[in-house]
């Protein structure tokens, strides 16, 4: 559905556009530069940098239409490397499908969205024994630029799983990790100003 039609489905997608727009034409012509302050302290960071860079390519439209089409496929992927990890049929991932154009999806939920790619992703790597440190906390610096809820979550569910896991390796790992996600979540919580 995403690109049967002239613009993406969603009620915060033009927003989201709207900002990526705002941010090139501030960066290019500085007309804006005494109207706007750019916060880069924002848990959307990635999705709009990404977003931008297509954008400057492709045109807004496109961009937008690609980042929804890379949550929704990258749903399916993540949520097979997630079945894979815990030793289930990969195959299920398929039936994920039916769940990706709910609220989220039509509200416009853009970054959650691809945040939950992110999220799946990691979830599937924490399982792996042999997954290196520095290819988890990539994963984890991904998500934390893409939602800083997600993030948060994905910090919970990792202690919930760590608490229950026999290995100390994989549980110190894990432990990293879980720090990792969480203290810039709360340092940008407490640090963040809101409103005027």
């Amino acid at each position: 559905p995403v690109w049967l039609c002239d613009l993406p489905l969603g009620t915060d997608i033009p927003q989201h556009a709207a900002q990526i727009s705002l941010a090139l034409d501030h960066f290019s012509s500085r007309r804006w530069v005494d109207d706007i302050q750019i916060n880069f302290i924002t848990p959307y960071l990635l999705t709009y940098v990404v977003g931008a860079a297509i954008a400057k390519l492709l045109g807004i439209v496109t961009a937008m239409k690609l980042l929804i089409s890379l949550s929704l496929v990258g749903t399916v992927w993540a949520t097979a490397k997630l079945l894979e990890a815990w030793g289930q049929d990969r195959r299920l991932a398929i039936f994920s499908i039916l769940g990706l154009y709910g609220l989220s999806y039509q509200w416009g939920f853009l970054a959650f969205n691809l945040s939950i790619v992110l999220l799946l992703w990691l979830l599937a790597e924490t399982r792996s024994a042999q997954a290196s440190m520095r290819r988890l906390m990539l994963i984890a610096l991904l998500l934390l630029l893409t939602h800083g809820l997600t993030a948060t979550v994905a910090g919970l569910l990792i202690l919930a799983l760590t608490l229950v896991e026999p290995v100390l390796a994989t549980r110190l790992r894990n432990y990293a990790l879980i720090l990792a996600l969480l203290l810039p979540t709360m340092a940008w919580q407490a640090l963040a100003t809101t409103g005027g």
